[in-house]
């Protein structure tokens, strides 16, 4: 499973700040604190931070849709995500399938159909990036191929935890700065 918490790959996230933070709540003795991430992205320390409970209650908070769709479904489409996973091949004609779905996500907005695709493009694309090619070349001759970062009973796992906490999860879709104000 790796040693990150998150089912998203986000190369040069926040993953590694949750010890930092969690002591700086038991230096300055907050109890029952919220954790709020304005930009979650793939949300790793507030996850540690949770799972640790170091915290009460986190917030999770994208303005972008697709990633917003991928916590959505997490927390309010749990087995049918895990159905798409466990169904879906890993292979490049799927891929071509969830890019077009990507690219249609006005039509599937905020729905189980995007959250999946985004899921599937960030385990399947060079580095995460949804916008990048697969991993593996279009022809799948590189030395990794497009299955290497989807471990399915791994994802599965950890969408399983996320989902057993949802209680403690707020979500929303907020712009940073307009939630800066409200919060």
């Amino acid at each position: 499973m790796g040693h990150t918490l998150s089912p998203l790959r986000y190369p040069g996230g926040k993953t590694q700040l949750a010890k930092f933070v969690a002591e700086t709540i038991r230096i300055n003795g907050i109890q029952d604190c919220i954790y709020i991430e304005p930009y979650s992205g793939g949300f790793g320390a507030g996850l540690e931070l949770l799972f640790n409970n170091d915290v009460s209650e986190v917030v999770i908070n994208d303005y972008d849709r697709s990633i917003y769709a991928v916590w959505y479904s997490i927390l309010n489409n749990t087995d049918n995500l895990i159905q798409l996973i466990e169904d879906t091949p890993i292979t490049i004609d799927s891929w071509y399938e969830q890019k077009e779905i990507h690219l249609k996500n006005k039509k599937y907005r905020n729905s189980i159909e995007n959250g999946f695709s985004t899921l599937f493009l960030n385990r399947t694309n060079r580095s995460g990036i949804i916008s990048a090619g697969p991993i593996g070349g279009y022809e799948q001759k590189g030395n990794y191929l497009i299955d290497c970062r989807f471990n399915k009973k791994a994802l599965i796992k950890k969408i399983r935890k996320i989902a057993a906490h949802k209680d403690r999860i707020r979500l929303l879709q907020k712009d940073a700065i307009k939630l800066i104000k409200i919060i």
